[in-house]
């Protein structure tokens, strides 16, 4: 129990001096970043950005009414019973989301990247890899692994 006493002092006595590192780093992040303006980069500032990013909005938007239909459908026409018919609609929405989806997280990914680094082959680059990702896991990889149908 006798590092106790000193551990405890030694917090009590670090304090003032953690108070004025971090508000000499404050002030330093401060008089470097003017907060009261966004963050701009060479992609947000010419029109092609500015229309990738708003195409991608603009996915994203058609995406998620996509994935909301088949809940708006079921509550208002099935709301007692879950048919195979709507689970067939609401599977081949959800599937026909991804796309935009895909689309729009690539472009940000790519715009993003972008405008970090302005090198057009590496933020093509991961624009591109998300997109496969979200290829194979959403689309090639529930095709490998669906059971196969026997015909008769």
């Amino acid at each position: 129990m006798d590092g106790v006493p000193f551990l405890a002092g030694t917090a009590v006595a670090a304090r003032p001096i953690a108070r004025r590192a971090l508000k000499r780093s404050y002030k330093t992040c401060a008089d470097t970043w003017d907060l009261s303006e966004p963050i701009s980069a060479s992609t947000e500032n010419d029109a092609a950005g500015r229309l990738l990013h708003l195409a991608a909005l603009v996915m994203v938007a058609i995406s998620i009414a996509l994935i909301m239909a088949p809940a708006a459908y079921h509550r208002q026409a099935e709301p007692d019973s879950v048919s195979r018919t709507f689970a067939r609609y609401a599977s081949s929405l959800v599937t026909l989301a991804m796309a935009p989806l895909m689309l729009a997280i690539a472009i940000e990914v790519a715009l993003v990247t972008f405008s970090i680094k302005p090198w057009l082959s590496l933020s093509a680059g991961l624009g591109a890899m998300v997109a496969v990702i979200y290829l194979l896991l959403g689309y090639v990889l529930p095709r490998i692994r669906r059971p196969h149908k026997r015909r008769r």
